[in-house]
């Protein structure tokens, strides 16, 4: 952790794979049940969750999802 990223030597490809999110079962079971969940946690609260937690699910759903766009370096390098 930490380590620079370094380029490719000259003449070598690098070869990427897109993460696919979508395809993990946590993802699908948040994708799936996260609108009856916060229902029910409202319902049971009278409140719901604090939006930072609801703000976190969503950026969960969106990260790696190409067509809900790219965001670089939205995490700090330690």
């Amino acid at each position: 952790m930490g380590e620079a990223v370094q380029p490719a030597p000259a003449g070598r490809c690098v070869h990427y794979e897109r993460r696919r999110p979508e395809e993990t079962v946590l993802y699908q079971l948040v994708q799936e049940h996260l609108e009856t969940f916060l229902a029910q946690v409202e319902l049971e609260t009278g409140s719901g969750l604090p939006e930072f937690v609801e703000e976190e699910f969503d950026a969960f759903l969106d990260c790696g999802i190409l067509a809900r766009g790219y965001r670089e370096g939205t995490r700090p390098i330690s």
